[in-house]
């Protein structure tokens, strides 16, 4: 053969094999982003119920306050701390809802 076939078959050689090393190198990508796509969402779930609980007790903590203290400031307190509780279960149901949609889809 001719040193210009051997250079062609060379570069053919070397394309495969470099096509090969970029398409594994692709897959490990591919897991360790959906791996770690799960771990962030665990991460998230933990995150809103840990903020759910502590609202709850902000709430609950504010609201006997004002009951024994009776003062307009404290009940101001107590009547946001509660909004902001429903608030955060109003989205929390929305994203609850859209995860489960999205679960049965699959």
């Amino acid at each position: 053969m001719s040193d210009t076939i051997w250079l062609a078959v060379l570069g053919i050689v070397a394309m495969v094999v470099k096509e090969y090393f970029d398409d594994k190198r692709g897959r490990k990508a591919q897991a360790a982003t959906a791996d770690a796509s799960g771990q962030l969402t665990s991460i998230h779930t933990l995150v809103n119920s840990s903020w759910g609980a502590q609202l709850k007790l902000t709430a609950g903590f504010a609201r006997r306050l004002a009951e024994e203290t009776k003062r307009a400031s404290d009940y101001e307190a107590a009547d946001l701390a509660e909004k902001l509780l429903r608030e955060h279960e109003e989205k929390q149901a929305s994203v609850d809802a859209a995860s489960a949609r999205r679960a049965n889809r699959e």
